[in-house]
């Protein structure tokens, strides 16, 4: 079973447009993504992966994947030239 984390929606053109703002400093990262968008999902994915980690422990014939897409996009976001 392959259980997905949650993206940076923080970076994605639907929150930058309807969570919009001008005060830069206090709602936006160093490369423009909302913070607090990004913080939640981030904290959704540790605790999604230590629930997983659990429940490997419980059903350890069972084959749990964790797939990050939240340091792959972001990877891709902050680096962009790397990717053409």
């Amino acid at each position: 079973m392959v259980v997905p984390g949650n993206p940076p929606n923080g970076c994605s053109p639907t929150m930058l447009t309807t969570r919009s703002s001008l005060n830069k400093t206090m709602m936006y990262d160093r490369i423009g993504c909302l913070s607090d968008i990004n913080r939640v999902a981030k904290y959704h994915n540790s605790m999604l992966h230590a629930a997983i980690r659990v429940l490997r422990g419980k059903y350890s014939h069972a084959r749990i994947i964790y797939a990050d897409f939240f340091g792959p996009i972001m990877e891709m976001v902050e680096s962009p030239h790397k990717f053409g």
